[in-house]
């Protein structure tokens, strides 16, 4: 079994590149805090590669940047390449399967769009299912909601 599950935040910004197939990927450095301090009162953090695949990596660097909150499922994949110098690179990453948006910062005219009262999570439709139900019985069928207003 290859599940690892991971709450951290964003070293820097989201890198998205397209293959030359125009599949989209988006790669980030996510710091997970271990669960223990060091002796003299340190927290130290565990820093993991990940790599999101298709239009959740879009949405990834749509919404997210450095120091964004983020929780993932995935697993774990190892590779090697040769680099320039001709010497063997071995990388050890987290492939996203699934990403949460907890507390989003998007540096764009300085402005954050966190999402306090919603966790976002882009592979489960109930939650976007499930709000609009509420909203039907509370609101009734109409919406009047500008496209702005709307986080995707």
């Amino acid at each position: 079994m290859n599940c690892t599950n991971l709450i951290g935040r964003m070293t820097k910004n989201p890198e998205l590149r397209y293959t030359s197939n125009n599949q989209p990927v988006a790669s980030f450095n996510l710091a997970v805090n271990r669960p223990f301090k060091t002796n003299d009162g340190q927290q130290n953090a565990d820093f993991i590669p990940c790599v999101i695949w298709g239009t959740k990596a879009v949405n990834v660097d749509k919404f997210c940047s450095k120091g964004s909150l983020v929780g993932v499922t995935g697993r774990l994949q190892s590779r090697s390449y040769e680099n320039a110098q001709g010497q063997t690179v071995f990388v050890l990453e987290l492939v996203c399967e699934s990403i949460q948006f907890l507390d989003t910062k998007k540096n764009d005219n300085h402005v954050s769009n966190s999402l306090p009262q919603q966790q976002f999570n882009y592979d489960d439709q109930s939650v976007v299912n499930q709000s609009s139900n509420t909203y039907q019985q509370d609101y009734g069928n109409t919406l009047d909601i500008a496209s702005d207003d709307l986080p995707f």
